[in-house]
C-alpha cells in the first residue's frame, strides 16, 4: 500500500486514527474551556487584561500561573498533562498508521488510549484518590510504547 493510500479515509486504520485523534483534540479543548471558566468563576487570572475584562478589579485572587485557586491549577495541570501525552499520540499514531497494522490491532491501541485519556482528565480534575490517575497514565504510556515499538520495528535500521 502506497503512503498516500494509507493516509486516506477509505483505509479503516487511518479513519480510526482520525476519529480518535479528533475526540482527543476535542477533549483537550473542553479541558481548556473548563480552565477558562474556572478562572473567571474564581477570579484567578493569568494576565492583567483578563482582570480588566472579567472583573471590577475587586477580590482578584492572583495574577500569573500560580493562580491562588486549587481548582484552576488542577484544570491547568490536566491540560498540560494532555499536551504531554496527546501530542505524542498524534505523531506516533500517524507513523503507526504507516506501518500497515491490522484494523483490529490499531483499533485496540486507539480505543485504549482515547478511553484512558478521557478517564485521566475526569480523574485529574475530579481529584480522585491515587493510584487511579497514575494507573491510567501508565496504561496510556504502555499503549504509546507499543505503537512506537511497531514503528521502530517496521523502519529499516538507520544509524
Amino acid at each position: 500500500m502506497v503512503v498516500a493510500s494509507k493516509l486516506a479515509f477509505d483505509n479503516p486504520v487511518f479513519s480510526m486514527f482520525a476519529f480518535h485523534s479528533s475526540v482527543l483534540v476535542a477533549k483537550m479543548l473542553l479541558v481548556t474551556l473548563r480552565t477558562s471558566l474556572a478562572r473567571i468563576a474564581s477570579k484567578s487570572f493569568s494576565n492583567d487584561e483578563d482582570v480588566d475584562a472579567f472583573t471590577d478589579g475587586n477580590n482578584v485572587k492572583a495574577i500569573g500561573h500560580g493562580s491562588g485557586d486549587e481548582f484552576v491549577e488542577r484544570c491547568r495541570r490536566a491540560h498540560l498533562n494532555d499536551l504531554e501525552n496527546i501530542l505524542p499520540f498524534l505523531a506516533i499514531g500517524l507513523l503507526y498508521v504507516l506501518t500497515n497494522p491490522t484494523p483490529k490491532a490499531a483499533g485496540c491501541h486507539f480505543r485504549i488510549f482515547t478511553v484512558v485519556r478521557v478517564l485521566h482528565s475526569i480523574v485529574y480534575i475530579g481529584a480522585w484518590p491515587q493510584p487511579s490517575r497514575t494507573f491510567l497514565f501508565y496504561i496510556g504510556l504502555i499503549t504509546l510504547a507499543s505503537m512506537l515499538l511497531s514503528v521502530v520495528n517496521t523502519c529499516p535500521f538507520m544509524w
